[in-house]
């Protein structure tokens, strides 16, 4: 499933959304595969 990322621009809101939940998946995972504990 591919969006037309050049015609529909996402607004500020949703793009701060979803690098936030980027981050915090990435964190995890990161977390996952590196134990900091």
């Amino acid at each position: 499933m591919r969006f037309p990322t050049e015609r529909l621009r996402p607004s500020p809101a949703l793009m701060q959304s979803a690098r936030r939940t980027f981050y915090r998946l990435r964190s995890t995972i990161f977390r996952t595969i590196w134990p900091v504990d």
